[in-house]
Formats: C-alpha cells, structure tokens, sequence
C-alpha cells in the first residue's frame, strides 16, 4: 500500500469511528421508538431505560470497531486508543449526568463503556475474525 494512502486512512480513522457511531446509533434509536409504546401512545419505560442503554452499546462496539478496520496498520494501538477517548467522553459525560441526577445519560455512558470495550476485548482475543 502507498504512503499516501496510509496517512489518509489514519486521518479518516476518527471521523470514520464518530460515523459509524451515530450511523449505527440512530438506526436502533429510530427502530426502536417506532414501536416501543404503550397502548396510549406514551413513552413507555424501555424508550426511557433500555433503548439509551442499547444505542449507546451499540454505538461503542460500532465506534471501535469501525476505527480498527480504518487503521492500515497498528490496528490493536488504534482501538486502545478509541476505547481509551470513548471511557473519557462516557466518563465526562456519566458524571456530569450524575451531578444534574438524569438518568437516561447514565445509562448511555454505561452502554457506551460497555460496548467499547466488548469490541475491544473481542479484537483482542481473535483478531482475525473480527464481526
């Protein structure tokens, strides 16, 4: 592979990680609130608990991942380093939740901590069988 070519994959690494984050995110918040109601048409519980929960999971492992398969090469290095700048961002942002007692951005730095480092681990263990 070219030089050039490498640089511009590793500047396309974190845009291509804040992406796929919002991409995958969106796709499951829009699934979810389109049936995720009570017979009255109100927000139920699982819109208010589970669904920030699952997004933002999913929007971790997506965040990760998707900034391992960018880098050209130091693929193990990139992914400690998004896990490392998504536990701060979710860190920033669950205890600043926590100072102003809302729960829904709690939640979504637990699903966020919890997905990033799924997908860390699991490109750990096997790396060639990354999904």
């Amino acid at each position: 592979m070219k030089k050039s070519v490498k640089v511009i994959r590793f500047i396309c690494i974190l845009p291509s990680a804040v992406l796929a984050y919002l991409i995958f995110r969106g796709i499951i918040n829009f699934s979810g609130h389109l049936d995720w109601r009570d017979d009255n048409g109100e927000v139920g519980w699982q819109i208010k608990y589970v669904l920030p929960l699952i997004c933002s999971a999913i929007g971790g492992y997506a965040f990760v991942l998707s900034g391992y398969w960018t880098a050209p090469m130091g693929k193990k290095i990139v992914a400690l380093i998004l896990l490392v700048i998504i536990v701060l961002f979710s860190g920033i942002g669950g205890f600043a939740a926590y100072h102003y007692s809302h729960t829904e951005p709690i939640l979504e730095a637990i699903g966020q901590l919890a997905g990033s480092v799924i997908a860390y681990l699991k490109i750990n263990n096997n790396s060639e069988d990354v999904v």
